[in-house]
C-alpha cells in the first residue's frame, strides 16, 4: 500500500519535468529566432517600423513618404 506522501512525490516530479522541458523549449526558440547583430536588430526594427513610409533603401519614395 502506497503512503499519501509517494503519491506527491510522483506529481510533483511529473510537474517538474514539464515545467523543465518548457523552459528548455521556451529559452531554445527564443534564441533561434532572436537577432544575433546589433546591425541585424537595427534592420529588424527599420523594417517593422520605418520601412512603410522611408522605403526599404531609405529614400522616402513610397506613397505613404511623399
Amino acid at each position: 500500500m502506497r503512503r499519501p506522501a509517494a503519491r506527491w512525490m510522483q506529481v510533483s516530479r511529473v510537474g517538474a519535468l514539464f515545467l523543465s522541458a518548457g523552459l528548455v523549449w521556451a529559452t531554445t526558440s527564443v534564441a533561434q529566432t532572436a537577432p544575433q547583430s546589433a546591425h541585424e536588430r537595427g534592420t529588424a526594427l527599420y523594417e517593422r517600423t520605418c520601412a512603410f513610409c522611408h522605403g526599404s533603401d531609405g529614400q522616402g519614395d513610397t506613397p505613404a513618404g511623399r
